[in-house]
């Protein structure tokens, strides 16, 4: 539990921002939300590929890739069920055969988009997203 009157600065870094890394870094900020207080927090998004939220399984072109699993079931936020199904409407992707297994190309633009959105939404709570490209062999933190 973070402590209001400590002026520590968190550091946390998240590696891989396909699918996991994505939704990880989500719910932390999601957390933030529902408690009220300064944050002293910086996050590492650290991907050897990009910082898009699209990782290797969904940084596709291939429509004939699909998911594995239906859309009604694929939301990144756990507060929102039907959240993918959602953008997929707002989007213009609602051909029918998106509904069951859309193409894994349009699951990623919808990860990529989410993680945008909440990366802008974590510096309205003044934390530092700092994103990076590269392998990552190990983290050492300087105080």
């Amino acid at each position: 539990m973070l402590r209001q009157d400590c002026d520590i600065m968190k550091k946390i870094a998240i590696i891989g921002t396909g699918l996991s890394g994505a939704a990880t870094f989500i719910n932390l900020i999601e957390r933030f939300k529902k408690i009220d207080i300064q944050s002293n927090l910086e996050v590492f998004l650290i991907d050897k590929r990009s910082v898009d939220g699209k990782g290797f399984a969904y940084d596709t072109e291939q429509d004939c890739h699909v998911l594995n699993t239906l859309a009604s079931g694929s939301s990144i936020l756990k507060e929102t069920p039907n959240d993918f199904i959602d953008w997929l409407n707002e989007n213009h992707f609602n051909k029918e055969n998106y509904y069951q297994h859309p193409p894994r190309n349009i699951y990623g633009q919808y990860i990529s988009y989410r993680l945008n959105q909440y990366i802008d939404l974590a510096l309205k709570f003044d934390i530092n997203v700092k994103k990076i490209v590269d392998d990552t062999l190990n983290i050492t933190f300087d105080s």
